[in-house]
């Protein structure tokens, strides 16, 4: 079939030309044309073509071709019908469940940090749900000196905030915190994730490393990520449109110039690798050594992936030069590609429809998912919970 408004690019002749053999012969006699192959170019006007150059099937072919059209759709069945009940229950089972995690589920009780009685979580449970920060008190608090106690912690409206002055003497507000039994003093913190109350680096590198070590596990170290989606949507949607915009670009300098596109990649491929081989093995000194490994064996390390370096560079040249015939062709039909693709909106907005359909599935199964976990009940200290 052919479109008014499509055309072949010129250097698609000659690959349309070497195709020509691998047609089949049987389908010739089925097509009245000029034995010249007919091309369409934008100045081709339809009023003006010839009708003999145009191919057009034979009147015995067109009422075979009918014929068989409705056979066909006669023969439709369902050839599955278990696998389709079976997946039509797994389906109405799926929404069930999800609804199910919807409407008794919330995911604080997975992110949120449970205080010294085990059972309250902050933000959440009956009594603190206006505190959603968890607070640990201190041990022991002498001027820059602080130990916590990671076995008390509680649940705080907001962290304590200040700085030490002159006199190495610490200002905090608020002062205290009464739900601290020991020592009521309260020292400077950060909040990391809305969520917790960290004493501040710059002043408590030691308590800083024993609250953060005391929550650096795996999983509270994934869930902390999870949870922090959130906050940095903005982020994730302008990297979205970033893609998209880059994708189309991408389209446009394909349809424009591909075969400078494929070659420019090579030219910078091998660029790149001349240019990092040479480097590691004439950079001098010994923090190149120690990055890169002992620094007996430093050198030599370096001199290796140098001369890895080249041998790739040339291994590129080679294949580029060898297979210059075959990229030509790779070329006319990637251009060829991208012609139609502008030729056809629709096809513009699949990719873009498609991604943005399987992004919201991901988002609204990985919250399904924790909305699903935050039904068990669920006891513990700070972070570490049992479900």
């Amino acid at each position: 079939t052919k479109s008014d408004n499509f055309f072949l690019p010129p250097h698609a002749a000659p690959l349309m030309a070497q195709m020509q053999p691998y047609l089949q012969p049987q389908t010739q006699p089925y097509l009245q044309t000029q034995t010249q192959p007919y091309i369409q170019t934008p100045s081709t006007q339809p009023h003006l073509r010839d009708p003999q150059t145009v191919p057009v099937l034979r009147e015995d072919m067109r009422e075979e071709s009918t014929d068989y059209d409705d056979d066909f759709e006669d023969s439709q069945r369902c050839t599955d019908p278990v696998c389709a009940m079976t997946f039509t229950v797994s389906m109405c089972l799926f929404v069930c469940v999800v609804g199910y995690a919807y409407l008794y589920g919330d995911v604080r009780v997975i992110f949120n940090g449970i205080d010294h009685t085990e059972k309250r979580l902050c933000g959440y449970s009956p009594g603190v749900e206006d505190r959603p920060y968890l607070y640990y008190c201190p041990k022991e608090l002498v001027g820059r000196s602080l130990t916590v106690d990671v076995d008390y912690p509680v649940c705080l409206a907001a962290c304590p905030f200040g700085k030490f002055d002159a006199n190495n003497q610490s200002i905090v507000h608020p002062e205290t915190v009464p739900e601290c039994k020991t020592i009521s003093d309260a020292y400077p913190s950060l909040g990391l994730v809305h969520k917790y109350c960290v004493p501040s680096q710059a002043f408590f590198a030691d308590a800083y490393a024993q609250v953060h070590g005391n929550i650096a596990n795996f999983e509270d170290t994934a869930l902390r990520q999870i949870d922090g989606l959130k906050y940095s949507w903005p982020v994730l949607l302008l990297t979205f449109i970033v893609a998209v915009i880059l994708g189309y670009a991408y389209l446009f300098m394909l349809k424009m110039s591909v075969r400078f596109l494929i070659w420019g990649c090579v030219v910078v491929s091998v660029l790149a690798l001349v240019a990092g081989g040479a480097y590691l093995l004439f950079k001098e000194g010994l923090e190149m050594d120690v990055m890169l490994g002992h620094t007996q064996y430093g050198p030599m390390f370096k001199m290796a992936l140098g001369v890895l370096c080249f041998v790739l560079a040339a291994l590129v040249v080679l294949v580029a030069c060898c297979c210059g015939g075959n990229v030509a062709i790779s070329t006319a039909c990637i251009q060829t590609g991208t012609v139609v693709i502008w030729k056809m909106p629709a096809m513009l907005l699949s990719p873009l429809i498609k991604a943005a359909t399987k992004a919201l599935l991901a988002i609204l199964f990985m919250h399904g998912f924790l909305k699903l976990w935050s039904i068990a009940k669920v006891t513990g200290t700070g972070m570490h919970k049992k479900y």
